[in-house]
């Protein structure tokens, strides 16, 4: 990257006492924010046994289709946005915190939650009000 772009990148040192202080923090920023940030490949395990993970904006990267033009793609298209996002996470876990970079520029893309997965916790809650209703329904019905 030129040092001009270095300079525009919006980058900021955190630390957190766990791995569920981290992710609860990532969760949250994800929401926030309108992205995803995904692992591309495993931790690395480091000499001084500190373990390092980087995550990378969902959106960054090329479309390869797996499919053999069978299907139609979907309407809204691929999150991908052919080219690289600089939008990172970081981390580097010790034996008692986590230190963690994140970059939260994002270049080659708005934040857009056609592009999003629904969160777990948000599936499991609309699971949840289903079958709640399914059965208040179901109750009705005996009635």
């Amino acid at each position: 990257m030129s040092s001009s772009l270095n300079e525009q990148l919006e980058t900021v040192q955190l630390k957190f006492g766990s791995l569920q202080e981290f992710n609860d923090w990532k969760e949250k920023e994800e929401l926030a924010t309108s992205t995803r940030y995904v692992r591309h490949r495993g931790s690395k395990t480091n000499m001084d046994k500190t373990v390092t993970t980087k995550y990378h904006c969902h959106r960054s990267g090329v479309f390869k289709s797996k499919g053999k033009g069978e299907r139609a793609l979907k309407i809204t298209g691929s999150c991908k946005i052919d080219q690289c996002c600089p939008s990172f996470i970081r981390t580097v876990a010790g034996l008692n915190n986590i230190d963690v970079t994140y970059c939260k520029t994002h270049l080659g893309h708005q934040n857009e939650i056609r592009f999003l997965p629904i969160p777990t916790t948000v599936q499991e809650t609309i699971a949840v009000f289903i079958v709640e209703g399914l059965q208040s329904s179901y109750q009705n019905v005996l009635k």
